[in-house]
């Protein structure tokens, strides 16, 4: 009789050991169960959420504005805070421009003046690129010396073509058009040449006219010496020294 309550006794603490292993097991699984399924979580979450502070947060725009003023006052506050502790820590010359949604300004700036800290930066920034930059004048002078360069190159290629130079890289139509230019130089060349000679002969009738107006006063200054017209030969030196035009005037005559 002992010894059966013996064994069941016995039986009865390996039952509830074996229930205790199996609910041990069973709490176990679950707890890894959860974990890996957080782990899985967190990774397909990660991208989108950053780990800041001690809290999980996602970087998105708050949409209640309360907490969104809220919330820009706190991470101003820390910013600023942030800039101040780097400038006396670092000995560094630190400046901060805020603008919030208001359009309201918040600033730091380590040293006494920010204007100072910015025209720093303009010349760090910008004032390699400046030093490579040509002036104004230059770049408008040079501008100005390709235009013409261009201009004296088309001048020259017109002008040998003109000359029948360089005529291989012309096409059909190009050289019908400098056929018609030529022509109408030649007409105009023509033309200036005709009034030239035109000019030139009217300039001659003038002087004949001028020579035989004169001819006539001097052959009635003649007569006048009481000397006939035709042909005149002088038998008397002297008259011949006072008068020695009268052989080239009657032969003019």
């Amino acid at each position: 009789m002992k010894k059966d309550q013996s064994w069941r006794v016995s039986d009865e603490r390996t039952y509830l050991t074996l229930q205790c292993l199996i609910i041990e097991t069973a709490r176990l699984c679950g707890k890894a169960h959860k974990k890996k399924k957080e782990r899985e979580r967190e990774s397909v979450c990660g991208k989108k959420r950053k780990i800041m502070g001690r809290g999980r947060v996602e970087l998105k725009r708050i949409e209640n504005k309360i907490n969104r003023q809220v919330t820009f006052a706190k991470r101003r506050n820390g910013l600023l805070k942030k800039a101040y502790e780097l400038s006396v820590l670092c000995d560094a010359e630190v400046a901060l421009i805020i603008f919030s949604n208001r359009g309201k300004l918040y600033e730091f700036c380590s040293s006494p003046s920010i204007m100072k800290t910015l025209e720093r930066y303009h010349r760090c920034s910008f004032g390699a690129l400046e030093a490579n930059r040509p002036p104004i004048e230059t770049q408008s002078t040079y501008q100005e010396y390709l235009r013409l360069k261009t201009a004296v190159e088309l001048l020259q290629r017109s002008q040998r073509n003109l000359l029948g130079e360089d005529l291989e890289p012309l096409s059909t139509k190009e050289l019908e058009q400098l056929e018609h230019q030529l022509e109408t130089s030649l007409k105009h060349v023509r033309s200036t040449k005709t009034q030239c000679m035109v000019d030139q002969l009217s300039d001659l009738q003038k002087r004949e006219q001028v020579l035989l107006e004169l001819n006539k006063g001097l052959r009635k200054k003649v007569q006048s010496y009481g000397f006939g017209g035709g042909t005149y030969s002088s038998p008397c030196t002297k008259c011949h020294r006072i008068h020695p035009w009268l052989d080239a005037l009657i032969i003019i005559g």
